[in-house]
């Protein structure tokens, strides 16, 4: 039935992306300190400067959100554990919850929505306390996040000298401009 409907919309050649990344969420929640080391790579998303919501952004916020929804569920429900083990972590959770709820004050002040949802997806990365306190207790989960931010370090590092390169670059072009007025 989906192979019909995609000719129906004429979206075949999207068919195998769609498989293959709904592969990858499933396994991805299916082992936390794998999703954990994508979740951390991720955030070189927030390197991008732009005014709007992008693509990226908005799969970053689906694919985490899902996860700790995912989590919490299995948590809670499933396993019928408490993911609040100190006063700390209550109190950590309360203040993200309040963030989420500012989404009210944010509609009755008119406020721009986009910001408020880059704003909080930000703030919210602090979420990732509770999964990374269990995924961090194992060897391999340590393994997994030290490999993942180092290699969000170095990428976050290359951009970085790419940027001043050129920026050192454009500062000579604008020296010699003006040395031969």
């Amino acid at each position: 039935r989906i192979v019909a409907v995609t000719v129906l919309l004429d979206v075949t050649v999207f068919l195998p992306v769609v498989l293959i990344g709904v592969a990858f969420i499933y396994w991805s929640f299916r082992n936390p300190e794998w999703w954990f080391f994508f979740t951390i790579l991720l955030h070189a998303i927030f390197l991008q400067r732009t005014q709007e919501i992008s693509a990226w952004e908005l799969f970053y916020g689906l694919y985490f959100f899902g996860f700790l929804g995912y989590w919490f569920v299995d948590r809670i429900l499933i396993r019928g554990k408490s993911f609040i083990t100190e006063q700390a972590d209550a109190w950590l959770f309360s203040f993200l919850v309040v963030c989420l709820l500012s989404f009210f004050i944010a509609l009755l002040e008119n406020a721009v929505m986009f910001l408020w949802v880059r704003e909080v997806l930000a703030v919210s990365t602090l979420f990732l306390f509770f999964p990374a306190r269990e995924i961090l207790k194992t060897e391999r989960g340590k393994k997994i996040a030290l490999a993942a931010l180092l290699i969000l370090t170095a990428g976050i590092a290359g951009y970085n000298i790419t940027m001043y390169g050129s920026t050192m670059l454009a500062q000579e072009y604008y020296g010699e401009l003006i040395g031969r007025r």
